[in-house]
């Protein structure tokens, strides 16, 4: 069993970058934790209550537990990286990971104070060192993360897998937009189908390795 930790600025970032790796975790027997930053608000199109719930409805889906830190859409630029560093720093403290996720920035502030914030706990520091750190992809601003230094990791889904993360994502239904847009049944399908064909299979998610420590060994 391996422990994976997962930060996402909104609710919905975690399926539409990670619903592939929590759908795999939950076959495989993995203990995951998504971290959710901020939820509804001024900010998003809908009530806060409506995407806490929705947010609570995929986390029961997935079999993930899960914690959130502030209440609405908008504020973590609001916040200093060293805080929202420190919130990073705890939680991986707290939860011990093999593997930690954060989703990629786009234009949205959340975004780009989370992104910051992750990179800075990802640096050389004492105490627990996860073995993997990575960013998964947005379906939002693709081009930025062609060249992230560490390269491409991609994640081969079975037809299972991805047809759980459709299911997850539809369970979002302020988010569920209609084709075309990245935030549908289509563009879903068609983002998996894409890495899928880069790495030789049907489906996949993309994600970018900002640090990978090897395991010592034995011999």
């Amino acid at each position: 069993m391996k422990k994976i930790l997962i930060l996402v600025p909104h609710p919905d970032d975690d399926v539409l970058s990670f619903g592939g790796l929590m759908a795999k975790s939950k076959i495989e027997g993995d203990k995951v934790h998504v971290h959710c930053f901020a939820i509804g608000g001024p900010c998003s199109n809908a009530e806060t209550i409506v995407r806490h719930d929705e947010f609570i409805e995929v986390m029961n889906y997935f079999g993930c537990s899960h914690s959130e830190e502030f209440e609405r859409d908008g504020v973590l630029s609001t916040f200093p990286n060293t805080t929202l560093t420190g919130y990073i720093d705890n939680l991986i403290a707290d939860h011990q990971p093999e593997e930690v996720y954060c989703t990629c920035k786009s234009e949205h502030a959340d975004h780009i104070s989370l992104y910051n914030a992750f990179m800075a706990a990802c640096r050389l520091k004492s105490g627990f060192m996860p073995r993997l750190t990575a960013l998964g992809e947005y379906p939002f601003l693709l081009s930025s993360y062609t060249s992230q230094i560490g390269g491409k990791i991609y994640q081969p889904l079975t037809e299972e897998m991805y047809n759980m993360k459709q299911e997850a994502f539809k369970l979002y239904a302020s988010q569920w937009k209609p084709s075309p847009s990245p935030l549908g049944e289509d563009g879903v399908r068609i983002l998996a189908e894409t890495r899928g064909l880069e790495c030789g299979y049907k489906y996949a998610e993309l994600y970018y390795q900002t640090k990978y420590i090897r395991n010592i060994g034995t011999s």
